[in-house]
């Protein structure tokens, strides 16, 4: 919820800049005859670019804005497997006139398996971003109200959230078969510190694998002082934490990887807190999120959730200049005179 407004507000990628001849901050007038180009040719060139600098390339004059909204730009951006998200989902779709209007439509969360899983595309790179809510995990005595609630959280990704009121025995665990694009990525838990009660003397464990093959473990105290949560407990490793604002943090626990020849994987997920008998509450549970590990810069910076977010890498810069050496120089050049 929080993070689809984030986007909204964002607006579109590839902006719509002022026409030639307008005043400054308008199209920046090139001598460099680039433009003179053809169409197509000038779409090839931003091809090879990631998203975020075809956005920028718009502003360099008319004729880079024209190709800049190109079907061949944008269905070379747009995320192998597309398609499938888009018959995902059930939520009446609008009317796509381009290739460009898909791209923007899938950079918010879009659910679907009754709202319990969201896709959406990161916009600055075009990776793919999954996510999972607490309603698609097991949580034990999850459907139990004496022990847990259902609640609606404005600054929640899915619409409702599982709040912790007070358990002896905490421990959440799921199991999903997932179609990545190939790439890196990152796991992470999306918990929200209300009032965490007994969960500073003994940490919590989590634990991930991918087709029951790599597994990787680590630890941390649900409390929100970093001296407390990330205190060393023997040599267990330690999760990266990332405050979002409103108590909600993200805990990366996991990174892993999806080669090309991997059409689907099994991932295992695990959370569990049972020691010293202590009756925990105080906490919310938005459910998990697995992102391109290429993207968490921005989201440490404090760019918007769908960024950053899975599923494949940005084009090269190098590797386009190697294609088209002496154009790139000069389209490099004007980009640069804009920043």
């Amino acid at each position: 919820m929080e993070d689809a407004r984030m986007e909204e507000e964002q607006g579109p990628i590839g902006v719509e800049p002022m026409r030639n001849g307008e005043s400054s901050g308008g199209f920046v007038e090139t001598s460099s005859g680039v433009p003179d180009l053809p169409e197509a040719c000038i779409a090839t060139i931003l091809s090879c670019l990631p998203p975020r600098e075809v956005a920028k390339a718009a502003y360099v004059c008319q004729s880079y804005h024209l190709a800049s909204q190109s079907d061949l730009v944008w269905a070379s951006l747009l995320p192998p497997g597309h398609m499938d998200m888009l018959e995902l989902i059930t939520d009446p779709k609008p009317v796509f006139k381009s290739k460009k209007d898909i791209y923007n439509y899938l950079t918010t969360p879009k659910f679907f398996a009754e709202g319990t899983k969201a896709y959406w595309i990161d916009r600055e790179t075009g990776g793919v971003i999954l996510s999972i809510s607490a309603r698609g995990l097991c949580i034990i005595w999850g459907s139990t109200p004496q022990y847990w609630n259902w609640i609606p959280n404005e600054h929640s990704l899915f619409p409702e959230v599982a709040h912790l009121k007070n358990v002896c025995w905490f421990e959440v665990s799921g199991a999903f078969e997932v179609a990545l694009p190939p790439g890196s990525y990152t796991l992470s838990w999306r918990i929200q510190l209300v009032r965490p009660n007994n969960f500073s003397d003994y940490p919590v464990h989590f634990t991930f694998s991918k087709n029951d093959l790599d597994v990787s473990k680590c630890m941390c105290y649900f409390d929100p002082r970093p001296e407390v949560a990330l205190r060393a407990t023997g040599n267990e490793k330690l999760p990266t934490i990332r405050v979002l604002g409103n108590r909600w943090q993200e805990y990366d626990v996991a990174e892993f990887s999806v080669d090309r020849d991997e059409p689907s994987c099994m991932l295992k997920v695990h959370l569990i807190s049972t020691q010293g008998g202590m009756w925990k509450s105080g906490i919310s549970m938005d459910g998990i999120v697995i992102r391109p590990t290429n993207t968490i810069k921005n989201l440490q910076r404090g760019s918007s959730m769908a960024g950053p977010s899975i599923g494949r890498a940005p084009r090269s810069v190098e590797g386009a200049r190697m294609q088209f050496p002496d154009i790139l120089q000069k389209f490099f050049s004007a980009l640069r005179n804009l920043s």
